[in-house]
């Protein structure tokens, strides 16, 4: 393939993952908007009681919360990537047709999942216990 080619597909393909993202951030938002409609909608079609719709309500909330460790994950994802590039210059793998480079990376982007997953768990027992303590 001709680099130019190849440099045009790269740039194309990188301008639309942004794209893409916010077009999938905006749908999913237009979702949770319809659908805490719905529920505002037949609590009071059905007559709910407070207690109950309040308990409804908030169980929608708590599902907003439950990925709240994302942005830890992709932080963890890419130290561990940048960290397997370090190895990677250290060993002398800089050509990346080297399947060496990009075993490594991909140990390096998995070490950092890893450390993510303990981290996360371990911040997860702890807001467990907070909460059991509030009761």
């Amino acid at each position: 393939m001709n680099h130019d080619v190849v440099a045009l597909f790269a740039v194309v393909f990188t301008l639309s993952i942004p794209i893409i993202a916010i077009i999938g951030w905006v749908s999913m938002e237009l979702k949770k908007k319809q659908n805490e409609c719905e529920i505002r909608k037949s609590i009071i079609e059905n007559h709910v009681d407070a207690e109950m719709a309040k308990q409804l309500i908030a169980q929608t909330d708590k599902k907003k919360s439950v990925d709240i460790y994302g942005t830890f994950r992709a932080a963890c994802v890419l130290l561990g990537l940048g960290l397997g590039y370090l190895v990677t210059f250290l060993l002398g793998f800089q050509n990346i047709d080297n399947v060496g480079f990009w075993i490594i990376l991909a140990c390096g982007v998995g070490v950092g999942l890893l450390i993510s997953f303990f981290i996360q768990r371990q911040l997860e027992k702890k807001d467990r216990k907070s909460e059991t303590q509030e009761e």
